[in-house]
């Protein structure tokens, strides 16, 4: 997917790596901390980290290195943003949900990054971005609109879909369906719940609609997938 770049993961999930793996060099380290020994050698094109607090953001900016790198923010739980405090304040950040990294038009949008194709968006059109993308995580089991969604970004709907599109290379309404999949797919896995409770959690308010957007996204029915067929 990527022509020859140097990717700096930070943290501890070591899901990560495999996704930047091929043409790239990948070095991990677990706190921003080892970040001056590492820059001796490897200067990286894209930094990655696997949750993370303003704290951090800090410590990678203050190095003159890495003031302009870009900053991928990936975290199972998004909820941990709920105050996105100074985050948004920085240039050149993405957050984004790890089970994101799976689709294709999100590595796409990495590789426009990594390509320098793509500039970032404004901090402060940026940071409208993020707070619906952590909104979205705590309310997709909600019954959101354009309106209601425009509403909590305090923007209209189009200028809102405009931008969202832009920094995160997918439509919003396909972020919201997304986000409700991937949670789908993780209660078919770790839970009992039967598949109307499954779409019914997750915002879907007609099963027959829930199982054809599914079995269209991972290739099979709700039922089938649960079975492990």
């Amino acid at each position: 997917m990527f022509s020859r770049k140097k990717i700096l993961i930070i943290g501890t999930d070591s899901r990560l790596a495999p996704f930047f793996s091929g043409d790239c060099d990948i070095e991990v380290i677990s706190s921003p901390a080892f970040i001056p020994a590492l820059l001796y050698g490897f200067i990286p094109d894209l930094i990655v980290v696997d949750s993370v607090y303003d704290i951090d953001i800090k410590v990678i900016r203050a190095n003159e290195k890495l003031i302009f790198t870009p900053i991928l923010i990936l975290a199972d739980d998004m909820q941990i943003f709920a105050n996105l405090g100074k985050i948004s304040d920085f240039p050149r950040i993405m957050l984004c949900s790890t089970s994101f990294l799976k689709e294709e038009k999100v590595r796409k949008r990495i590789g426009e990054i990594l390509d320098d194709k793509k500039k970032f968006l404004p901090p402060k059109t940026g940071a409208i971005v993020k707070r619906i993308i952590v909104y979205i995580s705590m309310s997709y089991s909600k019954n959101l609109t354009r309106e209601s969604l425009a509403e909590v970004a305090g923007t209209s709907e189009d200028y809102l879909s405009k931008i969202f599109r832009s920094e995160m290379g997918l439509l919003l309404w396909d972020y919201l369906t997304l986000t409700r999949l991937h949670e789908a797919e993780h209660l078919l896995s770790q839970t009992g719940l039967s598949v109307s409770e499954v779409a019914a959690k997750t915002g879907f308010e007609d099963p027959a609609y829930f199982n054809r957007i599914f079995k269209k996204h991972f290739g099979m029915p709700p039922g089938q997938f649960r079975k492990g067929e």
